[in-house]
C-alpha cells in the first residue's frame, strides 16, 4: 500500500517558507480573535469555535465517539430545565453522526439490520397503534420519540463497536464506574453514613457496575485480579451509599449469579482439558474456581473493618432493610404496591391496547377513580415503577408482549454467546454481557425503566454490545 504525504503531493517549486508565514499569520489572527471574544464576553461563539476541532475528532475517530458516549452515561441531567433532552442525548447525537459518517465512507453497506432491530420496530408499531386509539393520542409522541432515539443509539453503537471492540467499551465502562463510585462515596463517608449519596449517574448505575466488576475480577489475569477486586469493593460501597434496597439486593444477587455460572464454566472447561498439558489455561481456570472464596473473604474483612472503625456507618441502611420485615409496609414500598395495583387496574380496564402511551403520569387527572393521594409524586412525570406493568397499562397486552419479546431476546443472544464461546473468545466479555442481560430482564419485571430517560440510553449501550458480541462469536465459529 502506497502512502502519499502532504509534502510529496505539493509542486516541486513550492515555496515552503511562504507557506509557513501564512500559517503563522493565520494562527496569530486566530489567537487574537479568540482573545477579543474572551475580552468582550462572547463565550457562546468562543465555545463554538473551540468545540469545532473537538467535534471533528469525535466524528472521525470511533474510539473517541464511543468513549464520549460511555462517559455521558454517568451524567444524568437535563440539558435544559423543563425539556425532555438529557445531556447524554447530545452525546448520543454525536454517536449517531459518527456512525453515519463511518457508514457513508464504507464501500459495502450492511445487507441487513442487526438482531433486536425487529423488536424495536415491533414496539414502535404497537405504541403507534395504541396511541391512535388512546384518550390523548398526542401523549404518545413522547414515548414514540424516545424509543426511536434508543433504536438509533442502538444502531450507532452497534456500528461503532465493530470498530473499537466490545472488550474496550466494557473496560472503559468499568473504569469510569470506579471513578464515579469514588466521587459518590465521599459524601457518604464524610457524613458518617447519614447522607444518601447518588453521585451524578442514574441510580441503577452502581448495581450494573457491580455486575460488570464481578465478571472482570473473576476472569481477570492473575497479576491484575487485585486491581479489579479493589474497584469492585469501591463500587459495592457506592451501591451501599445510595441505600436503594432493591438495587442492593439485585446487584448482589446478579453478581452472585455471575460468580456461579463462571465457576461452573471453569469446571467444565477443566474437565475438557484434563488430558492435555496446557498448564497456563489450567491455572487460569483454577483461579476462576478459587476466586469466589477470595471474594467472600475480602468482603467479610471489609464488613469487620467498617464495624470496628465506625459501628454507625451502616446503621441507617440497616434500619431501611429492617423496614422490609414489617407487616405494614410504608414509604416507597407502599407507594410501589399502590402504583403496581393502579397499573394492573388500568390494564384490566383496557386489556388490548391499554390506557394510552404516555398517559400513566396523568392518571389522576384522566381517571377519576385513581386514588394515589400523597404517593402521586412518585408517578408524576415518571412511571408505574415497573416496566412490564407500565406497558400493560399504557399499551395493553400487545405492549406487554412486545416488551417481553425484546427483553427475552437480548437475554437469549447473550446466553447463546456464553454457551458458544471458546476459551480463546474472551469469556470475560461474554460473562459480563450475560450478567447484564439477566439483570435487565429481571429488573424489567420489578422496577426497571429501560425504555425512557437515561436508563434507555444505558439499555441501548449494553444491548448493542450483546448483539455485536454474538455476531463476533458466530463469525469466529463459522470461520
Amino acid at each position: 500500500m502506497t502512502v502519499i504525504s502532504l509534502t510529496s503531493a505539493l509542486p516541486a517549486d513550492f515555496n515552503h517558507r511562504v507557506f509557513l508565514i501564512y500559517i503563522a499569520a493565520f494562527l496569530t489572527l486566530l489567537i487574537l480573535g479568540l482573545g477579543y471574544m474572551l475580552y468582550k464576553g462572547k463565550y457562546i461563539y468562543l465555545g463554538l469555535i473551540l468545540a469545532a476541532p473537538i467535534l471533528i475528532l469525535l466524528l472521525t475517530q470511533p474510539k473517541l465517539a464511543v468513549g464520549q458516549f460511555v462517559l455521558a452515561l454517568f451524567y444524568s441531567r437535563l440539558m435544559l430545565a423543563g425539556q425532555p433532552w438529557l445531556f447524554a442525548d447530545i452525546s448520543g447525537f454525536i454517536l449517531i453522526a459518527a456512525a453515519l459518517l463511518d457508514l457513508s465512507s464504507d464501500s459495502k453497506l450492511p445487507d441487513k439490520l442487526p438482531r433486536l432491530s425487529m423488536n424495536f420496530i415491533f414496539l414502535l408499531i404497537v405504541i403507534f397503534i395504541a396511541g391512535i386509539f388512546s384518550y390523548q393520542p398526542e401523549a404518545a409522541i413522547s414515548p414514540f420519540g424516545r424509543i426511536t432515539l434508543v433504536f438509533l443509539y442502538f444502531l450507532a453503537m452497534y456500528r461503532l463497536s465493530g470498530k473499537v471492540s466490545v472488550a474496550w467499551s466494557l473496560n472503559l465502562f468499568f473504569w469510569i464506574s470506579v471513578i464515579h463510585s469514588f466521587i459518590a462515596v465521599l459524601p457518604f463517608l464524610a457524613s458518617g453514613g447519614t447522607l444518601r449519596s447518588y453521585g451524578t449517574a442514574p441510580v441503577e448505575m452502581p448495581m450494573l457496575a457491580l455486575v460488570v466488576a464481578t465478571a472482570k475480577y473473576i476472569w481477570a489475569e492473575k497479576g491484575k485480579a487485585w486491581i479489579y477486586l479493589a474497584g469492585m469493593a469501591l463500587i459495592f460501597l457506592a451501591l451501599l451509599s445510595a441505600q436503594f434496597r432493591s438495587q442492593i439486593i439485585l446487584g448482589v444477587a446478579m453478581s452472585l449469579l455471575v460468580v456461579l455460572f463462571s465457576r461452573r464454566r471453569a469446571g467444565l472447561e477443566l474437565d475438557k482439558i484434563s488430558n492435555q498439558s496446557d498448564s497456563v489455561i489450567s491455572e487460569k481456570l483454577m483461579q476462576v474456581r478459587k476466586r469466589p472464596l477470595h471474594l467472600l473473604a475480602v468482603f467479610l474483612l471489609m464488613l469487620v473493618l467498617a464495624i470496628m472503625l465506625n459501628p454507625q456507618l451502616f446503621s441507617s441502611l440497616a434500619e431501611r432493610f429492617g423496614n422490609l420485615a414489617t407487616a405494614r409496609p410504608s414509604g416507597s414500598i407502599l407507594a410501589r404496591f399502590l402504583l403496581w395495583k393502579q397499573a394492573w387496574t388500568l390494564f384490566i380496564a383496557n386489556p388490548i391496547i391499554g390506557f394510552g402511551p404516555g398517559l400513566f403520569m396523568q392518571i389522576q387527572s384522566i381517571d377519576t377513580a385513581a386514588r394515589l393521594d400523597f404517593h402521586y409524586w412518585f408517578v408524576r412525570g415518571l412511571s408505574a415503577h415497573n416496566l412490564f406493568l407500565h406497558y400493560l397499562a399504557e399499551a395493553g397486552i400487545l405492549g406487554g408482549m412486545a416488551l417481553l419479546a425484546m427483553m427475552f431476546n437480548q437475554w437469549r443472544l447473550s446466553l447463546k454467546s456464553w454457551l458458544n464461546s471458546a476459551l480463546n473468545d474472551n469469556l470475560e466479555v461474554s460473562a459480563i454481557l450475560l450478567g447484564m442481560s439477566v439483570t435487565i430482564l429481571i429488573t424489567t419485571l420489578t422496577e426497571g425503566s429501560w425504555l425512557w430517560g437515561q436508563s434507555s440510553i444505558i439499555f441501548a449501550f449494553f444491548t448493542s454490545l450483546v448483539v455485536r458480541n454474538y455476531n463476533n462469536i458466530v463469525h469466529s465459529k463459522n470461520s
